[in-house]
C-alpha cells in the first residue's frame, strides 16, 4: 500500500502494455481485472522509450507492468528493443513490477531480451482468464498484494501449525502428502485468506499454487453448476450457444461419466501446477452431513497432481476423509482477542484511522470474527471511535452495533449505496460492470469509485473474489431490510446487464457471473426467462434465484415475489438435476403457495415431494396444516419429522409452536429437553422461550434472554417484538407503540408481526385509528385473515365493545386454546358490564370451565 500527500492512500496502477495485434486478446484479460481495486491502463507502445517514460513516471502508488508476448507481437517493430543496464535500474525501481506473459506456447524465454528473460511468467498459462487471474492474485495476494484492499493475515500461526500437523499425520500414517484439504468454519472467519496463506507457507515450494481458482459455489450445487464454473474459469471465449448445447450434453451423460468430464477439465489447473478452491456454505453435503454423491464420486478421481482447497460451512463425516485417504479437514477457529486487537491496528492504518483506541470490552464483544472486527474500524472511521467506545451495546449486540451502524446513513456515502445498491440484487457481479453502472448512478469518477470500492472491501462489508464482488453474507439481509433500491437504480442495472448480455451474445464471450445477474434481475422484475436462455440455467443458479426471490417475498410479505418464486420453480419441471436440488426447489415452491395461501395448488406440489420418496414431505406437510390453523393434523406430521433429519431443527420449531397452540405444554417441555443439542445456539429457539415466558408472565430472565438474541446473527429483528412485548407486559403500552413504529419506519420489510403487535399496544393505549390501520394491513395479506379477526377482537375489546369483540372472533375458525381464552376475556368484559344477577352467574361459570380447561396465560405471538 502507499500513501500520498496528507495520508490519502493510491490505488494500484497497472500498466498493460500491448502492441496493436494483442488488443482483443488484452481487452479480454482487462474484463476480468478487479476493477475498483486498481487502475488498468492498456498502453500500445509503439517504442521502447514510451515504456521507459512510462516506468519512470514518479506515481505514488505500487506499479505493475505487464507485457504480452504472442508470436506476431515479438516481430513487430512495437517489441523490438533492448533496454541498456543503466536504462533498466532508473525503469525498475523498488515500487514498480514487471511480469511478461506468453500468449501462445510456441514463444519462449529465449525469444526475449536477456535482462527481460527473469520476468517471464511462462507458466501462468496463455488464455486471458489464466493471465487475469495470475494478475489479480498479484494485486490480492494476502500480505503482500499490491492493491490496497489485499488482506492481512493475522494471528494464524496457530492455524497453520494445526493444519501441518494434520498433514504430518496423514503422511505418517497412509505415506501420501494430503491432496485435499477441508477448512470448515463460520462464514467471515477467514477460511479463503487462510487458504492462500497455508499455500503461500505451508506449500512455497509449490510457487504456482495460489494462482490457481477460487470457484464459488451455490449453497445447492450440482455437479453441472462446477462444470458451468471450470467451463467460464477455463475458457476465453464460449459463445452461449455452444455453452447451451454442452451443458445439455453434460446432463445427458451419467454421474461416472460427469465426474469423468470434470476432472479432464481440472487437469488444466494441475498442468498449470495451480490449486483449485471451491467455495459453498453447504453445497457439498446432504442435509444428514454425508458428502453428496457428486462429491463422493469427484475427490478419488480428482487428477493425481491437483491441489484442492474445499471451504465449507461444516465438516465431513471422519469416516469419509479417512476413506478418501487423501484429504485433511480441520475447523478454521475465531481469532484470539490480542490478535483481533492487532487486526484492527493495521486495519485502522489503511483505512488512514487516525488515535484508534480499542477497549477490551469490544474485542471480547467481537468474538474473533475478523470481519466484524473490520466493519468496526470503518465505523470508527466513518462516525469516530465515539460511535462505539460510548455505546455499552456492543457488549451484546456485535452484529446491530458494528455490522448494523456500518449500513446507517451517515455512515454511507452516495457511492456506497450504489455500490450496495447494485450487489444486493445478484449473488456477484464482474468489477467493470458494476463500475459503469455505479458511476452512472453516482455521477462519479473512476477515482471516486475505485476509492469508495477499497473502503468497503477492507471494512469487510463488500467481497472481492477474483474481478467480480458480491456483497458480505451478514450485511445482505441487514441491507435489504433497512433500504430499498431506487427505481432509477434499478432501471440503470437492468438496462446495463442487458446491453452487456446483448454484446456478449454478439461477440460470442459468455460470462457466467453477468448471465447469472441477469437472470436474477429477470426474476426480481417479474419478467420470465426468454426460453432460448433456459438452456443455459443451471440447478445451482435456478435454485438460488427461487430461494432469493421466495425469501425476499417472505420477508417483504409480497404476493408477487411469492408468485413470482412459484413460476420460476416451474422452470425445474423440464430440467435435469439431482433428487436433492429438485426436492430443494419443490420444497420452496410448496412454502410460497402456503404462505399465498393457494392450498388446492401447495397440496397438489406436496403430493408430488411425497410420490418422489423425498425427506421433506413430512415437515412441508405439517407446516401447510399449521398454517392453516389445523393445529392436531400438523402435530402428526411434524412428530414425524422431528425425528428425522432434513430440516428438523425447524420440524422441532414448528412442532413446538403446535403444543404450544393446543396448550400441550407437558409435550413442549418433553420436546424442548430431547432436543436440547439443536436450540442452546439458535435464535430461533431462543425467540421461542422468550414468547413461553412472556405468555406465562415469568417476566425475571426475559430482559437478559432478549439481551442474548440481539447478540446472535440470526436475530432478524426478533429481539425488538420481544423487547416491544415485554413492555405491553409490564402495562407500558404507549412506549411499546413508540418503539415499534420507530422500528416500522427504519425497517423496509417484514411488517407482518410487528404490524399486528403495533396493533395490539395501540389498542391498549386506546390509539384505535392507529390499530384499525395496523389490522386493515393485516387483513390485505393472503392467508393472515384469521389474525386479522383476533386482532379486531383485541381492538374492540379494549374499546369496551364485548359483543362486537365477540363478532370478531367468530370470523377464526377453528377455534384453539387462544382463541377460547380471548373469548374468556371478553366474557369477563361482559361480566364486569352486566348488572344482572343472573347473567353474571352464567358468565362466571362459563368463564371458569375455559379457565379450567385452557389455563389463563396469553400469547402475543400471532
Amino acid at each position: 500500500m502507499k500513501k500520498g500527500s496528507g495520508g490519502v492512500c493510491v490505488a494500484a496502477q497497472v500498466f498493460l502494455s500491448l502492441s496493436y495485434v494483442d488488443a482483443e486478446f488484452v481487452a479480454d484479460v482487462k474484463k476480468r481485472l478487479p476493477f475498483g481495486l486498481a487502475h488498468f491502463y492498456p498502453e500500445s507502445f509503439e517504442n521502447g522509450e514510451k515504456i521507459i517514460h512510462a516506468m519512470q513516471k514518479r506515481v505514488e502508488a505500487s506499479r505493475l507492468f505487464v507485457l504480452f508476448a504472442s508470436p506476431e507481437g515479438l516481430t513487430s517493430a512495437a517489441v523490438k528493443y533492448e533496454m541498456a543496464e543503466a536504462e533498466k535500474k532508473i525503469a525498475f525501481d523498488p515500487a514498480a513490477r514487471l511480469l511478461i506473459f506468453p500468449t501462445a506456447p510456441e514463444v519462449t524465454f529465449k525469444d526475449l531480451p536477456k535482462w527481460m528473460q527473469d520476468y517471464w511468467m511462462g507458466s501462468a498459462g496463455y488464455s486471458s482468464a489464466d493471465i487475469a487471474r495470475y494478475i489479480t492474485t498479484c494485486l490480492l495476494a494476502p500480505n503482500e498484494g499490491l492493491a490496497t484492499a489485499a488482506t492481512k493475515v493475522i494471528g494464524r500461526g496457530e492455524t497453520l501449525n494445526r493444519l501441518e500437523s494434520l498433514s504430518a499425520e496423514l503422511l505418517h500414517r497412509k505415506r501420501v502428502a494430503p491432496r485435499v484439504y477441508i477448512l470448515a468454519g463460520f462464514s467471515g472467519i477467514g477460511r479463503r485468506t487462510f487458504a492462500s496463506y497455508f499455500m503461500r507457507t505451508s506449500l512455497a515450494g509449490e510457487a504456482a499454487l495460489a494462482f490457481g481458482p477460487t470457484i464459488r459455489l451455490a449453497a445447492q450445487a450440482d455437479l453441472i453448476d462446477l462444470y458451468r464454473e471450470l467451463r467460464d474459469a477455463i475458457d476465453d471465449n464460449i459463445a452461449p450457444e455452444d455453452l447451451r448445447n454442452d451443458q445439455s450434453a453434460f446432463g445427458s451423460l451419467d454421474l461416472g461419466a460427469q465426474v469423468d468430464e470434470v476432472a479432464r477439465l481440472l487437469t488444466h489447473f494441475s498442468k498449470l501446477g495451480q490449486a483449485v478452491t471451491f467455495v459453498s456454505t453447504s453445497g457439498f453435503s446432504e442435509d444428514s452431513g454425508e458428502p453428496k454423491d457428486w462429491v463422493r464420486a469427484l475427490i478419488p478421481r480428482l487428477p493425481q497432481d491437483l491441489t484442492v482447497f474445499i471451504v465449507s460451512n461444516r465438516q465431513f463425516p471422519e469416516e469419509f476423509i479417512e476413506e478418501l485417504g487423501i484429504a485433511v479437514q480441520m475447523r478454521v477457529e475465531e481469532l484470539k482477542d490480542r490478535d483481533t486487537k492487532t487486526l484492527m491496528i493495521y486495519t485502522a492504518d489503511r483505512l488512514r484511522v487516525e488515535d484508534l483506541s480499542v477497549p477490551d470490552e469490544m474485542i471480547k464483544a467481537i468474538g474473533g470474527h475478523p470481519d466484524v472486527a473490520n466493519a468496526a474500524v470503518r465505523l470508527a472511521k466513518q462516525k469516530g471511535m465515539h460511535a462505539l467506545s460510548n455505546n455499552p451495546g456492543y457488549l451484546y449486540n456485535v452484529q446491530r452495533t458494528i455490522l448494523g451502524e456500518a449500513l446507517e446513513e451517515e455512515a454511507l456515502s452516495t457511492t456506497d449505496r450504489a455500490i450496495l445498491d447494485t450487489l444486493c440484487w445478484v449473488p456477484a457481479l464482474g468489477g467493470d460492470i458494476v463500475q459503469e453502472i455505479v458511476c452512472n448512478v453516482a455521477s462519479i469518477s473512476d477515482d471516486q469509485f475505485i476509492d469508495a470500492c477499497q473502503q468497503l472491501v477492507m471494512g469487510c462489508l463488500v467481497i472481492a473474489q477474483g474481478y467480480s464482488y458480491s456483497i458480505a453474507s451478514p450485511i445482505r439481509q441487514l441491507y435489504r431490510r433497512w433500504y430499498v433500491t431506487p427505481p432509477e437504480t434499478l432501471t440503470v442495472i437492468a438496462t446495463t446487464l442487458a446491453a452487456h448480455w446483448k454484446e456478449a451474445e454478439k461477440s460470442g464471450k459468455f460470462r457466467e457471473d453477468l448471465f447469472e445477474a441477469f437472470v436474477y434481475m429477470h426474476a426480481f422484475k417479474g419478467e420470465k426467462l426468454p426460453d432460448e436462455l433456459k438452456g443455459l440455467l443451471s440447478p445451482g443458479t435456478l435454485e438460488g434465484v427461487v430461494s432469493e426471490t421466495y425469501n425476499r417475498g417472505k420477508n417483504e410479505d409480497d404476493p408477487e415475489l411469492l408468485e413470482r418464486a412459484v413460476t420460476w420453480g416451474s422452470i425445474a419441471e423440464d430440467m435435469e438435476m439431482s433428487a436433492s436440488v429438485r426436492e430443494e426447489i419443490l420444497g420452496t415452491v410448496a412454502r410460497a403457495q402456503i404462505r399465498l395461501a393457494q392450498w388446492d395448488q401447495a397440496q397438489h406440489t406436496l403430493n408430488r415431494i411425497k410420490e418422489a420418496n423425498y425427506q421433506s414431505y413430512h415437515f412441508l406437510q405439517g407446516h401447510f396444516y399449521r398454517r392453516r390453523g389445523n393445529f392436531q393434523k400438523a402435530t402428526d406430521f411434524l412428530e414425524v419429522a422431528a425425528e428425522g433429519r432434513k430440516f428438523k431443527r425447524s420440524a422441532v420449531h414448528e412442532l413446538a409452536i403446535t403444543y404450544s397452540k393446543r396448550g400441550r405444554d407437558d409435550k413442549l417441555d418433553a420436546l424442548l429437553h430431547r432436543h436440547s443439542h439443536l436450540i442452546e445456539d439458535s435464535a430461533m429457539f431462543l425467540d421461542f422461550s422468550i414468547g413461553q415466558k412472556l405468555k406465562k408472565d415469568d417476566l425475571k430472565e426475559v430482559f437478559g434472554m432478549i439481551r442474548r438474541l440481539r447478540a446472535m446473527g440470526d436475530d432478524e429483528g426478533k429481539a425488538d417484538r420481544r423487547e416491544a412485548q415485554l413492555l405491553i407486559r409490564e402495562g407500558r403500552a404507549r412506549e411499546a407503540r413508540v418503539l415499534l413504529t420507530k422500528i416500522i419506519e427504519e425497517s423496509k420489510t417484514g411488517h407482518f408481526h410487528l404490524r399486528s403487535l403495533r396493533s395490539i399496544a395501540a389498542s391498549k393505549d386506546k390509539d384505535f385509528a392507529l390499530a384499525k390501520r395496523d389490522i386493515d394491513f393485516v387483513r390485505s395479506l393472503r392467508g393472515r385473515e384469521h389474525v386479522a379477526f383476533r386482532l379486531e377482537a383485541e381492538m374492540h375489546l379494549e374499546a369496551g365493545q364485548p359483543d362486537k369483540a365477540t363478532a370478531s372472533l367468530k370470523g377464526v375458525e377453528p377455534w384453539y386454546p387462544e382463541d377460547w381464552k380471548l373469548y374468556a376475556r371478553i366474557l369477563e368484559a361482559k361480566w364486569e358490564a352486566s348488572s344482572s344477577l343472573t347473567d353474571r352467574s352464567a358468565l362466571k361459570k362459563e368463564i371458569d370451565e375455559i379457565k379450567a380447561r385452557y389455563g389463563t396465560s396469553v400469547s402475543l405471538d400471532f
